[in-house]
């Protein structure tokens, strides 16, 4: 099926014009779907950002845990002899 130029123009301005016309159609092409889908995407995005906000939490007080107990080490080493007074300040 064909249309002529003038039922094309007609077309073109029920779909300018009027946005019931415009949105059946649109969901007749199938962009409902990619818009539901985009969607989905998204919200799974802000779920991962969120997971990884909460790994960077974790991961900087883990490193705060390794740096306190590397402080401890160090004076347990210390004690025993392990290291010397000189090499304690270079951890």
């Amino acid at each position: 099926m064909s249309l002529s130029a003038e039922e094309k123009k007609k077309f073109i301005r029920a779909l300018e014009e009027d946005q019931e016309f415009r949105y059946a159609i649109a969901g007749m092409l199938g962009y409902r779907e990619i818009l539901d889908r985009i969607t989905s995407i998204g919200e799974r995005q802000t779920r991962l950002e969120e997971r990884f906000a909460r790994l960077e939490e974790r991961f900087a007080s883990l490193e705060e845990e390794m740096r306190e107990t590397r402080r401890i080490l160090t004076v347990i080493a210390h004690r025993f002899g392990v290291i010397s007074e000189s090499s304690l300040g270079k951890g």
